[in-house]
């Protein structure tokens, strides 16, 4: 179902959380991950998180800087929880990223 450790983390992520923008889910990767992905690489996870129905996103207000785009808001889906709980049970992962 997974095809890479990111999309675990980014899964996890938001499975401890009521949900988060793009920035906090790369603090959180960095905290709890110790590794800085890149930006590109977090927003590629979740797109296609949220293509396979694992995730979904509202767009909330854009900044106040001239042509910034609205920050979108990810949280995970029912499906999701699932995949990310099945996932942890059969590979016996730890994924408590609160």
């Amino acid at each position: 179902m997974f095809k890479t450790n990111l999309q675990v983390a980014v899964l996890s992520i938001l499975n401890n959380q009521k949900g988060a923008y793009i920035s906090d889910i790369k603090e959180s990767l960095m905290i709890h991950i110790k590794k800085d992905y890149s930006l590109g690489a977090v927003i590629t996870t979740l797109d296609r998180l949220d293509d396979k129905g694992l995730v979904n996103f509202r767009e909330g207000e854009a900044s106040l800087q001239k042509g910034s785009r609205k920050r979108r808001y990810y949280e995970i889906t029912t499906a999701g929880r699932e995949a990310i709980t099945s996932y942890t049970t059969s590979n016996r992962v730890i994924t408590n990223f609160a």
